[in-house]
């Protein structure tokens, strides 16, 4: 299945039990939550949006709740999809001007059970 907004899952050292012995030789890539800011080596699943914006699957769980209550228009865009706040149901800020709508949560949230069924 095609995910317009989600580019990639980097499955992490421990979920694959394994290394790369390339990887070990050269300089590896860290690449960090950009809500809660763990590491890629501290959590299960680590989604990459475009522009190098990566949310955990931590924060997606999280995140699925949505607000307890009504959100201020501020002119945000999702980090993700580059939608408007207006034009989404929820958009949570998070970390460094990093934002992520109801609709790409659920995205990832499917992105997950996918990989789960797997």
């Amino acid at each position: 299945m095609q995910y317009p907004c989600i580019f990639n899952i980097q499955a992490t050292q421990s979920q694959t039990g394994e290394t790369n012995s390339m990887m070990r030789k050269s300089r590896r890539q860290i690449y960090i939550c950009s809500f809660c800011g763990k590491q890629q080596d501290q959590v299960q699943r680590l989604i990459a949006g475009p522009g190098g914006v990566y949310v955990c699957g931590e924060c997606i769980a999280a995140l699925s709740t949505g607000p307890e209550e009504p959100q201020e228009e501020r002119g945000l865009r999702c980090s993700f999809c580059g939608k408007k706040q207006r034009q989404v149901q929820h958009l949570t800020v998070g970390l460094n001007g990093v934002n992520i709508c109801s609709e790409c949560i659920s995205l990832c949230q499917e992105i997950i059970a996918e990989q789960q069924r797997h």
